[in-house]
């Protein structure tokens, strides 16, 4: 549940930060996590 807490507050923050404006910067760092829980 923790995990899931941290990668959910990741997402909210650093998918609009990074995911939004660095999408070749933030490939790696946002991407990653955000492909990985957006599929399920």
């Amino acid at each position: 549940l923790t995990v899931l807490v941290a990668f959910t507050l990741l997402l909210s923050l650093g998918g609009n930060v990074y995911g939004g404006p660095s999408e070749d910067d933030g490939r790696n760092n946002s991407i990653g996590p955000i492909q990985i829980i957006k599929l399920p």
